[in-house]
């Protein structure tokens, strides 16, 4: 009789200790994954994470580079630069409501990095890495649209906050004017009025 617990108890542990097992294995996998990612060897990552995804579909790191790496062969097939593939898929996502008073430059884009995923259902990567000084993060803006595409929210808020933004293969980088200026990139004369706000 007591010969049954101790034969559960035994499977129990055993089971666990596979179970953290599996999980090691699969970390390592990933973390091939990536290796063979950021030194280049695209093949043999995109296979890893493919596995990854087996045994863990929803595995937010392996779906996240198999997006990366799609958009990559996509933009090669298409001759563009990998940024430009993210700029006009942005074009064509509409946000229904964008409604801030004296919300910060982060704050607004902490929001849109929100809403445009949930709206593509993360088939576009949207993350945006800030270039600027706190206080160009910390620029209070008011802003009040209806219906708009998502890049068009970001040239009224870049004209807003004085800053523009870059399209990169895997980030919007969000840099100050003056450097833009800095770089060769032309620049307004003057201010600009936008009307409606």
């Amino acid at each position: 009789m007591n010969f049954l617990p101790r034969l559960r108890t035994v499977l129990l542990a055993s089971l666990a200790l596979v179970a953290g097992a599996f999980a090691d294995d699969v970390a390592d996998l990933l973390a091939e994954a990536q290796r063979a990612y950021f030194r280049g060897d695209i093949p043999a990552a995109k296979e890893k994470f493919d596995l990854v995804r087996k045994f863990e579909p929803n595995n937010r790191v392996a779906v996240g580079f198999l997006k990366r790496i799609a958009a990559d062969e996509a933009a090669k097939k298409a001759s563009l630069p990998p940024g430009t593939m993210t700029e006009a898929a942005l074009k064509r996502v509409i946000l229904e409501k964008v409604d801030f008073q004296d919300a910060t430059l982060v704050e607004l884009l902490e929001f849109l990095r929100q809403k445009g995923n949930q709206i593509t259902g993360d088939k576009i990567a949207i993350n945006f890495v800030c270039q600027l000084d706190d206080q160009a993060k910390n620029t209070k803006i008011t802003l009040s649209m209806r219906k708009v595409p998502f890049t068009e929210v970001l040239r009224y808020i870049g004209e807003l906050a004085n800053v523009q933004f870059a399209f990169e293969p895997y980030a919007i980088v969000v840099k100050p004017k003056a450097a833009a200026a800095a770089a060769g990139t032309p620049q307004p004369e003057g201010g600009i009025k936008i009307q409606g706000l």
